[in-house]
């Protein structure tokens, strides 16, 4: 039997060639390139990550040779103590560097406090009145223009050097923070190294390949999917007020802390959640029966057990079949957007390279900037409060499925809000809200009440309520607005509630929604103004008191 030729490469040497991200994991592709003598030949593959999924490796190459096997395994092996006393001293070397970093750091940082109080002694000298110049001459002194310049001068000259010593003072102690941060990272990793256990667990993949040639050169895919990976949209939605336009910025936000950097690498960033179950939900039989007149105390105890344990089944994380199909629902076609013809999920192809270092935090890349034409309208709630919101109506007219996300909105240029955004598909009509519009005022002025009674045996009291709102148009446009407001609704038959005005039946602008509250759909011209009155009568037995709640 030959001899296996083995060859070992570091993970971390490996070229990045793509990751898709999804939204609680990600799909990493990394490239090698080596020669192979004939026979079967061995690669194992060192630091891999921990965050890795064993199960989902897999391997596709081009060249002379044919892969016959792939594992991925964790392994417990002993440390040579060599090595551990070697691991030792650099971290106590790191730890003196950082110790030393930290003491010019608190040199620097006192030099800065103490320049501060100098100038500020120095200013509170200036401020007050010596015993050496007389009171005349001091008011002499004072209203010379030449010392008022010089003051100014000096007032102008210290302000600007305690900002520029602030802001200093500010780099340098965010600096002194980070190092005490590092130091308490490498203490713990050095208590670690002398304390801890003689063994550690290493990840491997090997991969057996067969060559029957005498040489060839080859080049291997190697995929794998890694937790702690995830992506969010976010979006900056800029509205042209005069084009009547609007644009919306779609970034994707990616975090990791996998344990691998991704470096130069092309991402894809796909709206798949591969952690759900695929398989449907087999439904039982359910059954009725005469509830038990005998029920145990701890019996609610049981049923918050029972839908805990519910819970935690629909939590449950679903594992990858280790089968080639599983697989190939992940291959991503070369293009902008790639929507799958079965389900409704679609990839995103990130135009530029990115870097994704395993840090922890949010780096944002562009998906796509969408161009739309939006129909504005506004809606108020004067009840609440006195003001109009902008409203944008319009269709998703790009390839771009909109994820539920935060977003922040300018008009003209200008911040205006935050808003969330809800998912969207393409063609679907998008429903956004873009803020206040200081030129649309509302007055919503005090409520008038009536009050009068009636009957001789069975008294009633009927109370009127007259609410007056009046809408302002200052802007330089026609406008649609949309204002709701109350109108009670009863809960109990002694309690009649009439609508006297307006008339629903006259008006088809005007609705009683399902809410019971009433909705006006208006149109204001530039510089108008519209007024609405609403008038009701609540009708109930005298000897009761009615409240709204």
């Amino acid at each position: 039997m030959s001899e296996i030729l083995r060859q070992e490469f570091s993970v971390k040497n490996l070229e990045c060639k793509e990751v898709v991200v999804y939204q609680d994991r990600a799909e990493v592709k990394r490239c090698l390139k080596t020669s192979l003598r004939k026979g079967e030949n061995e690669i194992v593959l060192t630091h891999i990550t921990p965050s890795i999924d064993n199960d989902s490796v897999r391997v596709d190459g081009k060249g002379n040779a044919t892969v016959l096997d792939v594992i991925c395994e964790t392994k417990t092996i002993q440390i040579d103590k060599n090595e551990t006393n070697e691991r030792l001293q650099k971290s106590s070397l790191e730890i003196k560097n950082i110790e030393n970093k930290i003491e010019e750091t608190k040199f620097k940082l006192d030099r800065y406090n103490k320049k501060t109080q100098v100038l500020n002694e120095f200013a509170t000298t200036l401020s007050k009145p010596t015993n050496t110049v007389s009171n005349n001459d001091q008011v002499e002194l004072a209203s010379s223009k030449q010392n008022i310049d010089n003051f100014l001068s000096f007032i102008d000259l210290y302000s600007t050097k305690l900002e520029l010593f602030d802001t200093d003072k500010l780099t340098v102690q965010n600096l002194l923070n980070d190092l005490n941060e590092q130091l308490k990272i490498a203490n713990e990793n050095h208590r670690v190294l002398a304390y801890g256990s003689n063994y550690e667990t290493k990840i491997e993949i090997t991969i057996l390949v067969q060559c029957n040639l005498e040489k060839s050169d080859i080049e291997l895919d190697i995929s794998y999917l890694v937790r702690n990976a995830s992506w969010s949209p976010k979006y900056d939605i800029r509205v042209n007020g005069k084009e009547r336009s609007m644009i919306i910025n779609y970034f994707g936000l990616i975090s990791q802390t996998t344990g691998e950097d991704w470096k130069d690498t092309k991402m894809y960033l796909s709206t798949a959640v591969p952690s759900i179950d695929g398989n449907v939900p087999v439904l039982g039989t359910q059954s009725v029966k005469f509830r038990s007149s005998y029920r145990p105390k701890s019996f609610k105890k049981m049923m918050m057990r029972s839908v805990r344990e519910s819970k935690a089944e629909l939590l449950c994380d679903s594992t990858l079949e280790d089968c080639q199909d599983e697989y190939s629902c992940f291959k991503q076609i070369e293009a902008e957007v790639n929507t799958s013809e079965i389900g409704s999920t679609s990839t995103f192809e990130i135009p530029r390279k990115s870097s994704i270092p395993s840090d922890g935090k949010t780096h944002k890349v562009s998906i796509a900037i969408i161009d739309l034409s939006p129909e504005f309208e506004y809606e108020t709630v004067p009840r609440k409060n006195n003001h109009a919101y902008i409203k944008a109506k319009v269709k998703n007219i790009s390839e771009y499925t909109l994820l539920s996300g935060p977003a922040n909105v300018f008009l003209d240029n200008n911040f205006v809000s935050k808003t969330f955004l809800n998912s969207y598909s393409p063609q679907e009509e998008l429903d956004l809200s873009l803020g206040v519009d200081p030129a649309i005022r509302i007055d919503y002025k005090p409520v008038k009440k009536y009050t009068t009674k009636s009957g001789l045996l069975s008294k009633t009291t009927s109370k009127m309520f007259i609410q007056v709102i009046e809408i302002k148009n200052t802007s330089m446009n026609k406008i649609k607005i949309l204002l709701s407001d109350n109108l009670p609704l009863s809960t109990d038959e002694k309690i009649q509630v009439k609508l006297i005005e307006p008339d629903l039946k006259k008006h088809s602008n005007i609705r009683l929604n399902k809410s019971n509250n009433l909705e006006f759909d208006l149109e204001i011209e530039p510089s108008k103004k519209e007024e609405i009155t609403i008038k009701y009568t609540i009708d109930s037995p005298s000897d009761k008191d009615i409240d709204f709640y």
